[in-house]
Formats: C-alpha cells, structure tokens, sequence
C-alpha cells in the first residue's frame, strides 16, 4: 500500500543521511548535510564540526531506520529478532549518552577525535524510540521470552526492571556523595561493591525462591503431566498418521506467510523439496497466484471472526516450482491465543479441473455435431436432442424435445415396424442400424436417415438405463444416387456419340491405354495416313512381335526414338505437346506430313494413364507453301539488289511485310517488322524538323498504309545506330495478277547534308559562347556567380538539365558544394559535403582527371546512384585545375540525351578551364588583399602589444620602487617592512612570470622549446596546480573544486566522483585508483598548461563565483588521432565569458577581448597561446567554449593516454614524480 511505501521511502531518507553523515567523520568530507537538517546542538560538549550531529547520534538514527526497514518489509520470523537487537544497541548508546549527563562525566564523549556528544533531549528520544520499537512486536524474536506467560517471562519482568534501575540510581547516589566530599573515591568504591553485592543477593534469593516453588509445582503436576503426555503422545501418532497418509496435502504455518511443517502430498503439490520449504525462504504467499492473494486475507479475517478459528475452504492456484500453475481447495484453522499459528488442508484439483475440462469439450462436440444426437427412455420418452436433431425433425427447444417421443417423428407407416423390430432388437441386442425415415414435425417433409441405435448401461451392473441414438441425414446422398445413375445414362449416349465421330471425322486420332505408349488405337482417318488396318497397333514403342515396321516417324528429315514421338512424350512427363510438323515416311518412298496435338491422360490420383493425339494431314499445304516461298524468294533477291531502302506495308495495318537489304542496313540490324499502326511508337521513333515526335497517326508508314501519297517527306529517324534525315517517297500498289494491294515505301539517306549543315551553324555558336565566356569570367572578381548564367548558354546548345560546382575545401580531402542548377535546395543541402573518390565528383578530384558517363540509367557503377536518382541520363565532369593545383569540379548532366559528342565534351572542357583560370585569378587578387589586411592587424596588435607590455611591466616596477624607498627613507615597523617585503616579491614574482611568458613564446615561434617527455599521473599533478592557486581563489571566496567523473572503464571498479579541496587522507587515497590517467609528457610543460587555465579561470571569476576542474576518460574522434582513448580535462568557471565572435581567436598570440589601456584584467594575451602550442605538442588539442558574456567559460584539453594498467595488469607504468 501507500502507507507502506512511505514508511519504507522515510527510513531509507534516514538511512542515508546518518550515512552519509557517519562518512563525513570517517573520512574528512563535507557533503553539506548540516545545512540541510536541523543542527544538533548539544549543551554538554561541542562537537568538532559546529551545527553537525554526533556521529553516535547519526549511528543511532541509521540502526533505527533499518530496525523499522525490518519491521515493514517481513520476510519471515527473523525479521523481528533483526529489528529488535538494533533497536536494544540503539537503546543502549543512548541510555550511554543519558547516563553521561546524570554522573556529568565528559570522559566518555573523548573515545575518539571524531567521536562528539548527544543532546540530552535527543538521548532521551532515542530511548523512548528503542522501548517503544522492542514492544512494538512484543510477541515476536527477542521480547518473546520476556512477554511470554511461562516462568522465564515471570522471571525476566521481575529481574529485568530492578537490574537496570538499581545499579543506575546507586551508582548516581554514589558519584554525588564523592563529589560532596563525603568519602575518598576508594571508599566510594567499596560501598558501591557492597550494594551491589547485597543487590545481587536479593535477587538470586528471589530467583532461587522462584525457581523453588516452580520445582514445588513442577513435583505436584509431574503425574498430571505424565498422563496428559501419554495421551497427548496417542493423538499425536493418530495425527501423525493422519499426515502421513497423505491423502490431502496438509501444512503447519503461520498467517505471515512462514511455513514450518508439511507432509509430503502438499510437497508434490507445490513441487519443492522439504529441505528448501523448511529452510525459511518460501512463504505461502509468495507461491499463491497475484489475482488469489485477497482470497487469503479474506480467509483469515473469517478464520479469527470464528470462535473455532476455521474457515469456510475455498479454491485459489498455488505457482509450482517449475512456474505452473496448479488449482487447489484449501481450508484452515488458526491456532493459538493470539490466532497466528495454523493448519492448512489443501486438496489437489487438477485431476477435477481436468475432468471438468474434458466433460466440457464432449458437449461443446455433442452440441456442435451436424449429425442428429438424442438420448430417450427405455420406453421412448425423449430426454435430450442436440441443436443439429432439433433442427432435423422442426423441434424449437429443450423443453418442447422433452414433451415429445421418439414415434413423434417416425413417418406413420413405419411406427409398426419401429416398435415390433427395431425397439426389440435394440433391448436384446443393444444396437440397431441401418436406413430409415424420419418425419418433420412442422411440415411432414419425409427425410432418409441413417438410423444407429443403441443402449446406455449403468456401469456397476450393466443394465440398460436409457436409450440414445446417433443419427445422420442421407437426403444428400439419396440425391447424388439419383444424380449419377442419370449422369451414366448422359454418359453412355455420348460414348456413343464420340464413337460415331471418330469414325468420320478426316482428322486421325490415336488413343494411348497405358503411360508406355505400348498399345495406340486408331480411328479410320489416322489408319489411312500411317496405311496400316484399324485393328493394327500403331505404336511404335511396341514389343517388337506386335511393332509395326511399314512407316518411320521423323522431324525435319531426322527420324524419332521411342522416347521422343510426342504421344510417348506426353504420356510420360504428363505435359500437353501441340503444333509438332511430323513427316510420315512409308516404306514406299511417300512422305505424308502431319500437324499433331497431344494431351495426357489421368487417373483418379493425377497419375498418367496415357493420352490421345490428333493428327491433321498438311501435306498438300507444305507443296503450295514450298512453291510460293521459292517465288518470295527470287523477288526479295532482286529487291535487295536496290541500293535505296525499301519497305512493302501492309495497307489498314501498316505491318511491314518486307525490308530490303538497304533498309536492314539503314536500321543498323534488322528492319523491325510485323508492327501494328497502333504500336508504332514502342518501335518508331520520328521527329519532325522541330525535334517534335511525330505521333502514330503522323508516321509515313501509317499515312501510306490509309492511302496517302508522300513525296519527298523529311523526317528525323531514331535507331539504336544514332539519327538518320530521310526523305521519303511512299504510294499504294493495288491489287494485280492475284496478289493483294501493297505500299511501297522508299527512303533517301540526307543524314550527311544535314549533320554538315548543323556543324556549321553549332561551331559559330560555340565560338561565340566561349568569347563571351572568357570575357565575363576575365572581367568578374566572382567568377563562381557566372557559372550559373554560363550553364544557361550551355544548355541551349548542348541540351544540359543539371549542372554542380564543388569547391575544395582548404587542406583537406573534403569538396563542399559552391553552385548548382537544375535540383532543389532540400536536394542540395544532403549532398553539399563530398569526399574524395565518393561518386563521380569525388572520383574526378581524386584522380584529377575528367570522366564522361554514358547511359547513366543502365549503369551498374555504385558512384552513379546519385546521378541515377536524378534521372540523368549523359553525365560530364571535368577538374578545375590551376597551376597543377585542384581547385574542386564542374559537372554537367543531360536528361535527354545518353551520351555528348567529342565536339560538346571539348566545349565544356574549354568552358571549364576559362573558370578554373578565372577562379585562380580571383584566388590570387583576393589572398593580396588578405595579406594587406593581414600586415596592417599584425601592426596594430604589435602596438597593442607594446603598450600593454610597458603598462604590465611598469605596474609591478611602480609597486617595487616605491615599497623599496619606503623601506630605504622611513622608518617602518616590522609589519609594514614584512608588508613591504611580501609586496615587492609579488610583484618581482609577477613580473618574472611575463618575462617567462614572452620567453617561451619567443621559443615557440622559433621552434626551440624542447620537452622532457616522462610518464606522467594527471591526477597529482591537477591536485598539485590546484593548491599553488587556492590562496588565490580563497582570497576571493571562489569555490575551487576538483572532480574525477567516471568512466565506461572504470563503472565497475573503485572510482568514484571526488571534490577538491579534499584532506590529506583522501588525496593519498587516490593515487593508487587513477591509474588510467597516465600520459606521456614534460611533467612540468603539463602542469603549466593546468595552471595556465586555473589561473585564467580565477582572474576572470568574480568574488564568490565557482571554479571546477574535471578529469575524464573520453574515446577519440579526432581526424588524426594518436589513441583510441584521451584523457579530457575540463577547467570550468562562472566568470565573464566569452562573445561568439572573440571564441575562434582566443589562442591566439596577443589576442585579448579587451586590449584597451582602461581594460578591468591586466595580462599580456600570451597564456593561452602558450597552452594550445603545449597541448599539441603532446599530441592533444584544446578548444574553448562559452554560452556568451557574463555566463561562464569552459576549457577542455585532451591528452592522448598510455595503456592503462587497468586495461593491462600485466605491464605497471611507473608514476611521474
């Protein structure tokens, strides 16, 4: 419930906190608990850490808090004694505290130097908590025996009072005598040995008086005893029995779910072992089902509402061992005063559940057979019919079946014969069956049933108690009788039928019997082609005494096996074999040429069983074919000799009948033929002079097919050769000497006159667009905006769609898209970025040479899916190129056309070099004017810089003359000269410093600062910058922290988040746990980096601000990384910031935000120069980051790492110094 979550969440607060607390005492830290709880503030004696509790007051509060966890959350029995004994130690460290304050002696609170005191109001409470969590379950673990009602109770009650209370208010009246001045502290001794003596005396006079008067009664009822034991051991072994017999499962427990004794039939239950129920961790709540857990409660509360203690069994599922589910019964009685002992009877129901189950699956069957089902008296009174019987004889329900009897639906003149021999064979024999007749009650309609009729028998003494019956309507069936007996009259008049026609018909036709082929019937006509008798077996895969040898069967002139005549063909793969030119040849030299059909023959299984072929004699057709293609032949040799194309059209058609050998030629392969008018444009592709696709209904060979004449028709034809300029001539030739109408189509090749005549006039085109060209490109100082306006003149002549212009970005393997045409800007965004050798583009800068893809749509190459889903389908890219140096691409793409000719590459080509020209042009004018701005900002930062280094300079000098001739002219005390002493070495300190940073600067420049590269421990060294800078940062209440953030490496292991400042412990303790924080580097070049960044941090935090250092373990991703793992290290503050537009420019030399004279932070500009040059030294980088002014800054440096041990246990790197 609720309640309980909240108990449990309160404790587990409590628990925390005194944790947490007990853990500053331990070891040093400072969580700031003391500011958020209500202080302690004890009156005997100051703790260590004033407004922090005692560190027995935070032990106090966590045993209580877990004590409570204990009684909340009670998983059986000990949980009592668990809550108990740490609420008793509770009890005892504040009666300590209590006692402490009645003697008033302070010694006891000097244990430790972490140990502090408790308020007396707090020890008093933690008393009263302790007496009030030990009778919270009084009848429960450890107060048991001192509540109980036995003689131990009685003993402890009378003992337990008098031993704590005594001793206590003696030893008080003791410590005051002494401290009135009464007797020396040995005769205070002495008197306390003798009270305590006379003390002890009393109380083992009472408990021998005691325990004598219990031995008195012990003697009396020693013979009552024996013979209610006797009695008592007799129902015991009767119980025993009882339980062993195992009838019913049967527990022994309690109503917190414990479970102490079962027998073996609740073990076969629940599927456990005896060792493990016994064991204490299973509770009968745990194995009852989720959805039956208030069927216990309810259960229980019957259980004590009954004087007996019984409650009413009810059935719920127990979850075995192996995770099933089993139903039981159980019932219960509680036992004891208190009514929290019980026996539980539990009874496995599976085997009912089962039989339920299958009781029920038999009447869903009997319900939802289709077959009529019904159970009657011996004497006919009918007692039950299912829906299907019902519906059968017109019944509406269960009550009008039971008004009824079962001659109530037999038809009249039947009902003799049921009752004088069906009901009489049925009681003599048990069973009648056989076909009979029912009778609708509702409209008399006859129905023919299979009629089965049986006895039911009582099980013990096998005598017929009813009579039931399983009935089938055959109304159906009558039916499909009926049915077939007219099919089989259809049938024999078709036969007859099909025999007549074979017998007539001139088609032959030969029936296969058997998948072999081994034995052909034939008709008259099949007989006649083969010339063999009707009786004849024709097949001539045949045994050889029955093989027919008069004719052979053969396939242009090659004759057949066995295997491969079709009708064998057929009957063997089960396959139809139509449309097969046979040739007959007979033993006298005639050849009979036969179309034939085949088609299989199947049994009842789909198996073959032969097959039947007909034959269709067409040798007359072959000799009229033979002499008319002889007569095609000689014409076609003749109009082949034509050197003009010609073509013979079918008129209405337009099919092409004939293409002369000019015409194949002109197509490039064959002449397409056989085409439709309305499916000329799938093969013809004509334009007009316009480039315009001529319609179906424009073509030549449609025009002339309806009855047009064309003379001297110019069109443009597109094959697979390229485009050939005809003029054509076409007209009809009408029908002569029987032969049919024909158009004759003739063509005249121009394609030279005009290819001659286009050159000309595209050369002047392009002379003139490479003139203008290269004088907008020569005269632009942008010639990356013309190259769109240039892209629109290209298109015009060549036909482009797309065009894109990649740049090169500088020093690196990376084009980004500069300029683009013909794709949406949504398009252009994805594909702005292109490495090198990625698709055509890259590929091109890569090798820097140009690449022209034809056909880009039947390309396979990976490269051009780009190109591909743009539907381009002619592709140019060509390298701008300048002085041997890559400048980035232009490329140009066709939707139009697959390919562009030598002359189109060569001009976008010459265009392409006109711009790389131009670009490099604009290169070199703009770098000029760079480099001027770039001398005129280095001038005026020199000046910046000289001044800001006379003014850094004279600043500390100011300070060290006047304190020197204060100290030469005056006569000072000795705190003004240490004053004066401390002031000037600030100062000389200072201004070493700047001394020291225009040195190392002045190295760096000339590349002369040299490392003492060691293996070096981040960790020391962070704490070690972090302590030169703490005076620094207390002298403006910054909050200096220092934190190791966990990493995927180290979740596992001891690391953990620390802060800085940190006690000397603590710092120890981490040097053997940062292992993984090993670098490569000058130890001392390291720690100027660190504090480079610490002191940048503080100067530019103000007062009261925060300053955090974090060390992580981060995986690399830079370009060029040196390791798989860095070492990143985070100087994090609160200061003034940094604007967007200063971050790029913050390591650079001499760079400040403010350079003015009347800037608030002094500096040269130089420290984190200085820094990046180190870092990348060490092979790591550092980038600074700010959310704006005035909102802090972040510096982040990243080393790369060594192995770390950690990873390695096998190779120990030895730490830095």
């Amino acid at each position: 419930s609720w309640t309980l979550l909240f108990s449990r969440v309160c404790a587990i607060a409590v628990t925390t906190i005194a944790g947490l607390t007990i853990c500053e005492y331990l070891f040093g830290w400072n969580f700031g608990i003391d500011e958020l709880v209500i202080r302690d503030s004890p009156s005997s004696l100051a703790t260590s850490h004033p407004g922090r509790m005692g560190v027995n007051t935070a032990l106090n509060f966590m045993l209580v808090s877990v004590a409570l966890q204990f009684l909340i959350h009670q998983r059986n029995h000990r949980s009592y004694w668990y809550a108990q004994i740490l609420a008793l130690i509770a009890t005892l460290i504040s009666f300590q505290a209590l006692m402490g304050y009645a003697y008033k002696v302070k010694v006891l609170y000097g244990l430790a130097p972490y140990t502090t005191s408790m308020a007396l109001h707090t020890a008093v409470l933690f008393n009263l908590l302790g007496i009030g969590i030990l009778w919270a379950r009084a009848e429960q673990g450890l107060m048991r025996v001192v509540t109980s009602d036995n003689y131990g109770g009685l003993l402890a009650r009378r003992l337990l009072v008098a031993a704590i209370a005594v001793p206590f208010i003696l030893g008080w009246v003791i410590v005051e005598g002494q401290r009135a001045g009464q007797y020396d502290p040995a005769f205070a001794v002495s008197v306390f040995a003798i009270i305590l003596i006379v003390i002890f005396t009393v109380l083992i006079w009472q408990s021998a008086r005691v325990i004598e008067h219990l031995s008195h009664q012990r003697d009396i009822s020693d013979d009552l005893h024996l013979r209610a034991q006797e009695a008592l051991r007799a129902y015991e072994d009767k119980l025993a029995s009882f339980v062993d017999a195992n009838v019913i499962g049967i527990a022994f427990a309690d109503v917190y779910g414990g479970i102490h004794k079962v027998n073996d039939e609740y073990l076969r239950i629940i599927g456990y072992t005896r060792e493990e129920v016994l064991a204490g961790a299973l509770s009968w709540r745990e194995i009852t089902v989720p959805e039956h857990r208030h069927l216990d409660q309810q259960g229980i509360a019957e259980a004590k509402g009954n004087p007996k203690g019984a409650c009413t069994p009810y059935q719920k599922e127990y979850i075995r061992k192996d995770g099933s589910r089993i139903p039981i019964l159980i019932g219960y009685v509680l036992l004891g005063e208190k009514r929290e002992e019980s026996v539980a009877f539990i009874l496995d129901l599976s085997e009912r559940k089962q039989a339920e189950a299958e009781q029920q699956k038999l009447v869903s069957l009997v319900e939802n057979s289709s077959d009529f089902i019904g159970i009657a008296t011996l004497e006919g009174q009918l007692l039950y019919i299912n829906d299907a019987g019902q519906k059968l004889v017109g019944l509406a329900s269960l009550e009008e079946v039971k008004q009824k009897a079962v001659l109530d639906y037999v038809m009249p003149e039947d009902k003799d014969y049921f009752q004088q021999h069906i009901l009489p064979t049925v009681r003599s024999q048990g069973r009648w069956q056989g076909e009979f007749r029912f009778r609708h009650l509702q409209t008399g309609e006859l129905i023919p049933v299979d009629y089965n009729i049986f006895t039911v028998t009582e099980n013990n003494t096998g005598q017929p108690i009813a009579l039931a019956t399983v009935t089938r309507n055959i109304s159906e069936q009558k039916q499909a009788k009926e049915q077939i007996l007219q099919l089989n009259k259809d049938l024999q008049r078709r036969i007859t039928e099909l025999q007549t026609l074979l017998e007539v018909i001139p088609i032959g036709i030969g029936i296969a019997e058997d998948p072999e082929c081994k034995n052909i019937k034939v008709n008259p006509a099949f007989a006649k082609q083969l010339g063999i008798s009707l009786e004849t077996n024709a097949s001539l895969s045949a045994p050889l005494d029955e093989k027919v040898t008069s004719f052979k069967i053969c396939r242009q002139g090659r004759e057949l096996s066995p295997e491969e005549l079709p009708m064998q063909y057929s009957a063997a793969h089960g396959v139809e074999v139509l449309d097969v030119d046979l040739e007959i040849l007979h033993e006298s030299g005639k050849i009979v040429n036969l179309l034939e059909y085949v088609a299989p023959l199947f049994d009842e299984e789909g198996k073959t069983r032969g097959c039947v072929g007909a034959f269709l004699d067409i040798t007359e057709r072959k000799q009229a074919e033979e002499v008319l293609r002889n007569q095609q032949k000689w014409l076609e040799d003749v109009l082949n000799l034509m050197p003009r194309p010609l073509l013979f059209i079918e008129p209405g058609t337009a099919r092409v009948t004939f293409a002369n050998r000019s015409a194949d030629e002109l197509a490039g392969g064959e002449f397409p033929k056989g085409i439709p008018a309305a499916e000329y444009h799938t093969v013809y592709h004509y334009t007009d002079a316009a480039g315009n696709r001529l319609p179906n209904e424009q073509m030549p060979g449609v025009r002339v097919a309806l009855g047009e004449r064309l003379n001297g028709l110019e069109v443009d034809w597109h094959t697979s050769s390229g485009v050939r300029s005809l003029l054509i001539f076409a007209d009809t030739l009408p029908a002569m000497h029987g032969h049919p109408a024909i158009c004759i189509l003739v063509f005249q090749d121009i394609s030279n006159l005009k290819q001659v005549e286009k050159a000309l006039s595209v050369g002047y085109q392009r002379l003139k667009l490479l003139f203008e060209t290269a004088n907008d490109l020569l005269s632009s100082q942008q010639p990356v905006v013309l190259i769109d306006s240039v892209f629109r003149k290209l298109s015009e002549q060549i036909g482009l769609d797309v065009y894109f212009n990649y740049m090169v970005e500088d020093n690196s393997q990376v084009m980004r898209l500069q300029s683009y045409g013909g794709i949406s800007p949504e398009l252009a965004k994805e594909i702005e970025c292109l490495a090198f050798g990625q698709a055509v583009c890259g590929t091109v800068a890569q090798e820097g040479h140009p690449r022209s893809v034809e056909n880009v749509q039947q390309s396979t190459d990976p490269k051009t899916q780009l190109i591909r889903s743009l539907g381009i389908s002619a592709y140019y890219c060509y390298p701008l190129m300048a002085q041997g140096r890559l400048l980035g691409t232009l490329s140009f793409g066709s939707k139009t056309r697959l390919s562009f000719t030598e002359n189109q590459k060569g001009m976008m080509q010459a265009v392409c070099d006109q711009i790389a020209i131009a670009m490099e042009r604009a290169s070199l004018i703009a770098s000029l004017q760079q480099q001027t701005e770039e001398l005129q900002q280095a001038n005026r930062m020199k000046d910046e810089f000289l001044g800001i280094l006379s003014h850094e300079l004279r600043s500390p000098l100011n300070a060290i003359l006047g304190w020197a001739q204060l100290l030469q002219r005056s006569k000072l005390n000795e705190t003004q000269i240490a004053k004066g002493m401390e002031t000037i070495e600030r100062n000389a300190k200072a201004q070493t410093q700047l001394v020291e940073d225009l040195l190392d600067i002045s190295r760096m420049i000339r590349g002369k600062l040299r490392l003492n590269v060691h293996t070096c421990n981040l960790v020391p060294m962070i704490e070690s910058s972090l302590e030169t800078v703490r005076l620094a940062a207390q002298c403006k209440e910054i909050d200096l922290r220092f934190s190791l953030v966990p990493s995927p490496e180290t979740e596992n292991s001891e690391y953990r988040e620390i802060e800085f400042p940190t006690n000397q412990h603590s710092k120890h303790s981490l040097l053997g746990k940062d292992s993984i924080f090993l670098v490569s580097g000058d130890f001392e070049r390291l720690q100027q980096i660190i504090w480079n960044l610490l002191s940048n941090a503080i100067k530019f935090t103000p007062t009261g601000g925060r300053v955090e250092v974090q060390l992580s373990v981060v995986d690399g991703q830079e370009k060029q990384q040196i390791t798989d793992k860095y070492a990143q290290i985070q100087v994090i503050d609160t200061g003034i910031g940094m604007s967007a537009d200063f971050l790029p420019y913050a390591f650079e030399r001499l760079r400040q935000a403010d350079s003015s004279s009347t800037r608030t932070y002094g500096g040269l500009g130089l420290g984190l120069a200085i820094v990046r040059h180190l870092v990348e030294l060490h092979g790591g980088v550092v980038y600074a980051d700010s959310p704006g002014e005035g909102q802090g800054a972040t510096f982040t440096v990243k080393l790369p790492l060594l192995k770390s041990p950690l990873l390695c246990p096998s190779a120990p790197v030895p730490i830095c110094p």
